[in-house]
């Protein structure tokens, strides 16, 4: 990666340093922060320095790089649906425990107004994969050949009503239903991508989605006005970015 003459020497260094100084600084038994000790187990603990740099850049990258518009997609269908936006407001203000990562599981209805706008507005328009080997579907009596690239566009999976009744709807208790999670395989739900070249950091991303609406539906109140554009479209680019400014209206809650 940092060969690359896209990436600015400014960052380079500041990752390289951060990893540097994480190996100095480390626990007399070896400890590392989380983040390392993940990279470093699932390399053996042969990556160097610059390797490691890379895969924080990366990892990095890959959380915030779309959080802007998933956050932006969430706020959007919760002024869409005030009583929705209002339940989510209610189990927080129900929750007092301190927020902490176990606890975090226990906002179930944030859970699924997440995974919700996970399905629904994707940022990933699809996924790409090369075929290393010839692999032949017997239902189909095709053979996809080695080295063809097959791309799949997310909208196939997870637009399907025979996956997700009422696709064009936003209903995070569809994820609630029993019947329905029995039916939703991780081939019909991929917004982090599958497999060995799944997103590297999308469990990360998804717990900084959660944290960022629970605070911004904590503390504001988000409806539509005269301005804002329904319903929501995309350019038609593989990362998938509104193609309008969304607007919305904005009011603080308990004098924030």
């Amino acid at each position: 990666m940092f060969p690359l003459v896209v990436t600015p020497k400014g960052m380079k260094d500041f990752y390289l340093g951060l990893v540097e100084n994480s190996l100095k600084t480390r626990d007399p038994n070896g400890d590392v922060d989380f983040i390392m000790q993940v990279f470093l187990k699932m390399f053996s603990g042969k990556m160097t320095p610059q390797q490691i740099a890379s895969l924080y850049a990366s990892f990095i990258d890959a959380a915030l790089t779309t959080s802007g518009s998933f956050i932006c997609a969430s706020l959007y269908e919760l002024a869409l649906h005030p009583e929705m936006q209002e339940r989510l407001r209610q189990e927080i203000y129900g929750i007092k425990d301190d927020l902490t990562y176990d606890n975090l599981k226990e906002y179930e209805y944030l859970e699924n107004v997440v995974i919700e706008t996970l399905r629904l507005h994707h940022s990933d328009a699809q996924i790409s994969r090369l075929c290393e080997k010839d692999y032949y579907i017997e239902k189909w009596d095709l053979t996809i050949e080695e080295g063809v690239l097959v791309i799949v566009p997310n909208n196939a999976f997870q637009m399907d009503p025979d996956n997700f009744p009422n696709p064009e709807t936003f209903d995070p208790d569809r994820f609630s239903d029993p019947e329905l999670l029995k039916n939703i395989s991780p081939v019909t739900f991929m917004p982090f991508g599958l497999g060995n070249r799944n997103c590297i950091a999308g469990d990360f991303g998804k717990i900084l989605y959660k944290l960022t609406v629970l605070e911004l539906v904590k503390n504001f109140e988000f409806s539509v006005g005269k301005s804002t554009e329904v319903p929501l479209k995309y350019q038609p680019l593989e990362l998938r970015m509104p193609d309008h400014k969304v607007y919305l209206k904005v009011s603080s809650i308990n004098n924030f």
